[in-house]
């Protein structure tokens, strides 16, 4: 056997994930014999692939076999660009423009800062605001340094990974929301479906919800399978008999716990139509005693409830491995639902997830939708730049409110009072806002997986992927 290959980090890796995946199907083999076919299979079926690294700095360069290049990686942790960059750890060099970029932002926080403490509009505003603008350009322009063949920094690879690197963050960015949003990620394999089985099963250790608390029954098998198969998508992978027979006798012997948790992974909606999810979703809405109107800041009476909702979800829907295909992904898959991306930012709408909730809020009363605001003292910090404790809010009488289906009173309003917050839209911004809060704490657990897994970060440090806006 070729224990070059055998003793491989990564091929160990896979070794332990297939006698995982084996067990379950073959489980009355015994982990010995699953072992030696494991062996057998990788030792008969690897080809070995010549590979060559290139230190365009020094003009080095390493040859080897794939398997070569997996040792170095593994041995140097290299920091790993989508283009087939390597960087050197940040633990065993110093990164002079890395320091040079964080002056820049750091500079341009300080400008924002101070230009804050001034009247919108006045001299001292804008000259603020200018210069918090000349940074942006500055860090934004070191960047364009790399790619300019008359700069002294320039170097085509690093220009390449830079661009890479920023594509491949946004893509994984999209990926995310498709799969939670909407399940738009399909599967195209027999072997995604049994990757996607193995990755959920393996959170086990890191459970800390109880099923009868937050789901209070039990999915069935058949329950399960069929949901996982309607995932695939048929344009590009349509089971075989043999295919399915597998994934049915892998799903049959799971545990309880593992086939519930595979049903509502990806599975937003019904998560939500969850008695004790749905109950404590429109408890935050009740709880409310003024609008929501920014989604990173929460008010005070909700943000315990909102954390757990928030936990709840993260553990039971939001499936944290990336998708290797993602470029081909977004540019050829079927949705559902559409995510729209930009140069830098993707741009998401949760106005299926607004309708679902209105639907559930219906007959319920909610404080918050019988209030009418003025926006511009929910907007603007007062004087000491804080947000006033108490907003001044007029109730709404029955027979004035509004018709949650329908914009035509809403429309009207608008055109006379363009600063008043009416009550459709104050319920409208807290349910937005929510999904947008959870958003936005999966997005930031998603990105730093992900430059773990490039070896960006450092144990203890912050993550350093940087986005300028």
């Amino acid at each position: 056997m070729n224990q070059k290959v055998l003793n491989n980090t990564v091929v160990n890796n896979y070794k332990g994930i297939m006698m995982e995946n084996l067990r379950y199907s073959f489980p009355l083999l015994h982990e010995d014999e699953l072992s030696r076919a494991i062996d057998w299979a990788i030792d008969n079926r690897y080809v070995s692939k010549p590979g060559r690294l290139y230190n365009n700095y020094d003009k080095k360069t390493l040859t080897g076999d794939v398997i070569d290049i997996l040792n170095y990686i593994e041995k140097l942790q290299p920091i790993l660009c989508s283009s087939g960059v390597l960087f050197k750890s940040r633990k065993y060099s110093d990164n002079p423009f890395d320091k040079m970029l964080q002056k820049f932002l750091k500079q341009r926080s300080v400008y924002k800062t101070k230009m804050k403490e001034y009247p919108k509009n006045s001299y001292d505003f804008e000259k603020y605001n200018l210069l918090q603008l000349l940074e942006k350009i500055n860090a934004n322009g070191g960047y364009g340094l790399f790619g300019a063949p008359t700069c002294l920094f320039y170097n085509i690879f690093l220009a390449d990974s830079v661009t890479f690197s920023a594509r491949s963050s946004i893509s994984s960015s999209i990926m995310l929301f498709e799969a939670f949003l909407a399940n738009n990620v399909k599967f195209n394999s027999l072997n995604e479906v049994i990757t996607f089985i193995s990755n959920v099963c393996r959170e086990k250790p890191e459970r800390i919800f109880s099923d009868s608390i937050v789901i209070g029954k039990q999915i069935t098998a058949e329950q399960c399978f069929f949901k996982i198969m309607r995932t695939a998508d048929p344009m590009l992978w349509i089971p075989t008999e043999n295919e399915l027979s597998l994934v049915w006798d892998i799903i049959r012997s799971l545990h309880p716990q593992d086939i519930n948790r595979l049903y509502y992974k990806n599975n937003l909606y019904d998560v939500f139509d969850l008695p004790m999810i749905s109950e404590l979703t429109i408890a935050i809405l009740q709880e409310l005693d003024h609008p929501y109107v920014d989604p990173n800041s929460p008010p005070e009476e909700i943000r315990d409830d909102l954390d757990l909702l928030t936990s709840i979800i993260k553990e039971f829907v939001y499936y944290r491995y990336p998708y290797i295909d993602k470029f081909d992904r977004i540019e050829y898959m079927p949705r559902d639902v559409v995510v729209l991306s930009d140069t830098d930012s993707t741009i998401i709408s949760f106005d299926a997830w607004y309708r679902f909730m209105l639907e559930k809020v219906q007959g319920i009363d909610i404080p918050l939708a019988r209030r009418k605001y003025d926006l511009y003292t929910l907007i603007h910090p007062d004087d000491d730049g804080k947000r006033p404790d108490r907003q001044l809010y007029e109730l709404v009488p029955m027979e004035t409110d509004y018709n949650f289906y329908t914009d035509e009173v809403i429309e009207v309003k608008k055109k006379r009072e363009l600063y008043k917050l009416i009550p459709q839209e104050s319920l409208r911004y807290a349910i937005i806002n929510i999904m947008a809060y959870i958003c936005s704490n999966l997005v930031l657990d998603y990105l730093k997986c992900y430059c773990d897994a490039n070896h960006s970060n450092l144990e203890g440090d912050k993550c350093h992927l940087m986005i300028n806006n």
